[in-house]
């Protein structure tokens, strides 16, 4: 008797939660609550914000399709394949080979400096 208990006890809980998570997307036509959208399978819950900069999916559609035409961000070109980002000429960002090999100099000689990166990065 007391195992039909039980088994009816885990049958109304099951039932229960059924149906809270179905009042919680009831609104939305989904099941959601807030970021947090259900995405089912292994994943369950997932983090999703919504769009808050006030663009419409066209003008991100625009944006993608002008940035497809012209792979520039910033100082930044996207290349296909394996090289990935790429400094854009001319962008006026980077440093000379004298630059780069003064400034590990100067850290060379800082111990304070030395002293901290041994600390982060574990080197002697």
């Amino acid at each position: 008797m007391k195992n039909n208990v039980k088994q009816f006890k885990s049958l109304v809980a099951i039932i229960a939660l059924t149906g809270a998570m179905g009042a919680m997307g009831a609104n939305d036509g989904e099941l959601s609550t807030g970021d947090w959208r259900y995405v089912g399978g292994e994943r369950g819950w997932s983090f999703a914000p919504a769009l808050r900069d006030g663009r419409s999916r066209a003008d991100v559609l625009q944006e993608l399709a002008d940035f497809r035409k012209n792979p520039v961000s910033g100082a930044w070109r996207h290349m296909d394949g394996e090289p990935g980002w790429i400094p854009e000429p001319g962008s006026g960002e980077g440093k000379t080979r004298a630059e780069v090999l003064k400034e590990l100099d100067a850290f060379n000689r800082n111990p304070v400096a030395r002293a901290r990166a041994a600390d982060l990065y574990g080197t002697p």
